[in-house]
C-alpha cells in the first residue's frame, strides 16, 4: 500500500471509496462525501493534509485533517476524517 497526497484527479475515486465504506453499514451513507467536498472549499483547508491510500494503483483509503470552528466558541478544533475500504479481491 502506498500513501500519496490527493490531486483533483482522485476525487471521483475518493467519492466511490467513501460511498463503499458507509453504504452497507448499520447507519448507512449520510452525505459523507459531500462533507469532504465542503471542507475542501474552506479557506483554512490545507491540501497537503489530505491523502489517499493506494493498492495496486487504486484508491482504497482516504484521510484528511482540517481545522473547524464551532459556532459560538472561541476554540479552534481540528478534525481528522478517514475512510478505509478494502475490496474482497
Amino acid at each position: 500500500m502506498k500513501i500519496t497526497n490527493v490531486t483533483a484527479a482522485d476525487y471521483d475515486e475518493i467519492d466511490m471509496v467513501i460511498h463503499a465504506a458507509f453504504e452497507n453499514t448499520e447507519h448507512g451513507y449520510h452525505q459523507e462525501a459531500e462533507i469532504v467536498h465542503a471542507i475542501r472549499t474552506e479557506s483554512s483547508f490545507n491540501q497537503q493534509l489530505e491523502v489517499v491510500a493506494r493498492r495496486d494503483g487504486l484508491v482504497v483509503g482516504h484521510a484528511m485533517l482540517s481545522e473547524i470552528k464551532v459556532v459560538g466558541s472561541n476554540l479552534t478544533w481540528y478534525i481528522i476524517l478517514s475512510t478505509l475500504w478494502l475490496s474482497a479481491s
